[in-house]
């Protein structure tokens, strides 16, 4: 009796998590949809962005489980009974490096898509790009000060 309420829980939760995925990749879709129509971005310009925006998640999708793998290692490095802090530190460069490689693949592919765009265009992308910015500055900010006071 216990074991099938286990088993309906986790299928519960398991169909709430996969709901809430399905309902993030229809948002990024739309987003998405969205940002081409607000770009007047042509069919063939399309066609190029979806196709160097799959070219880039190839590749970042193993560095970043690789950066995974190193966090978890890290992490059980921390809590060894005798930590070895250059073991450590080494495992943060590990990371670091893993972590400056994706944001580089990530900037050379907006670039490249940012250089497929008419003036007109580029001029529109970059207030997007702004705008994204600013709100992911606005987002750490309140991140940062919901940190502080947990402490």
């Amino acid at each position: 009796m216990k074991t099938k309420r286990i088993l309906a829980s986790a299928m519960i939760l398991i169909m709430i998590f996969s709901g809430m995925q399905l309902m993030a990749q229809e948002r990024t879709k739309e987003n998405k949809r969205e940002a081409y129509k607000y770009l007047e971005l042509s069919a063939d310009q399309q066609t190029k962005a979806e196709a160097m925006k799959i070219d880039v998640q190839n590749q970042i999708k193993p560095m970043s489980l690789d950066a995974k793998e190193k966090q978890v290692q890290l992490e059980k490095l921390m809590i060894a009974d005798k930590p070895d802090e250059g073991a450590i530190f080494d495992k943060i460069d590990e990371i670091s490096k893993i972590k400056t490689e994706i944001q580089k693949l990530r900037i050379s592919n907006t670039l490249k898509f940012r250089a497929m765009l008419t003036p007109e265009q580029k001029a529109k992308f970059d207030v997007m790009e702004k705008n994204k910015r600013n709100r992911k500055d606005r987002s750490q900010h309140t991140k940062g000060k919901m940190q502080k006071s947990k402490k």
